[in-house]
Formats: structure tokens, sequence, C-alpha cells
């Protein structure tokens, strides 16, 4: 399987994702992937890390994330099968100036629909971000967008 984008340790200024198990596929294009739909310059994408456990105590798990990240992008685009990865991990907060470590899920989206613009699509994924967020009850989520695999913007998406 061809997955267009760069899915090892992610960090930012708010902490890293150390990826600790195996890359699950969700509606991803075969291997290879049609030339025209990657394009010049690369595909874009939206990575989200979200925490497994809420702030509550209340322990989630990756098929939440996954049945989450389906329900959502069926009702943003009309397509349950969007092109996804999932991989849990291990998120290492350090912007509070404390560590903590947090069994984690990180769920990359392509962006291979045409009918599906870049910034809508980057709109579509910081709502993603937010429905999860509160689906999940954490305080926050990341986002990364990247394009070929090399990091465009992240953001932190919190209530």
């Amino acid at each position: 399987m061809i997955f267009p984008a760069r899915l090892g340790l992610l960090h930012t200024v708010r902490g890293t994702f150390r990826p600790r198990g195996a890359v699950r596929y969700h509606g991803a294009w075969s291997n290879p992937p049609p030339e025209d739909v990657i394009g010049e310059g690369g595909v874009f994408s939206g990575h989200l890390i979200v925490g497994l456990t809420g702030k509550g105590g209340e322990t989630y798990r990756v098929e939440d994330v996954i049945r989450g990240v389906r329900e959502t992008r069926m009702a943003q685009t009309g397509q349950a099968g969007s092109s996804f990865v999932s991989q849990r991990g291990l998120w290492t907060d350090v912007s509070s100036g404390r560590v903590f470590d947090e069994e984690s899920v990180r769920a990359s989206i392509l962006n291979l629909d045409p009918a599906e613009p870049k910034e809508r699509f980057r709109r579509n994924v910081l709502d993603l971000a937010e429905a999860l967020r509160t689906g999940l009850d954490q305080h926050s989520s990341i986002v990364e967008f990247q394009t070929g695999g090399v990091s465009e913007r992240t953001y932190d998406v919190h209530g």
C-alpha cells in the first residue's frame, strides 16, 4: 500500500506523538494510487492526533476514533469510505511545563476528491478534529496538514 504522507514521529510546540502500533488503512487507494490523483506537488493530507483518555478519566478505543472519522466524513462529503489511516501511539504533552504520557490515535486523511477543494478539506478536517475532541472529552486535539509528506501547518484545536 502506498500512502503518500509522512506517518512517523510528530513534534509540535505542544508535544510529541510517537507511533506505537500498526498502521490500519480505511478506504485508502490500492497500490499504486492513480497518477492523476497524486497530481503535481504531492497529495494534501490532514493528520489528527486525539487522546484516548477523557478529561473525566473515561477510556476510549481506537474504534471510537475510526467510527467518529467515518461518521463525520460521511456527513461532510457523502463518502463513508474516505481514505484515512489510524495508528495508535503515545502523546507527550509539554505545553504546560509538565510532561505526561497518554495513549492516543493519529487519523491521517487524504484529500483525494476533486469535489472537495483544498480549503474546504482544511476546514472539514479542523471541524472533524473538534468533533473528535468533544466526542472523546478531550481538552484539545492536534491537526497537522502536509503536502507530499512535508508539513505545512499545525493547529491546536481546543475548547
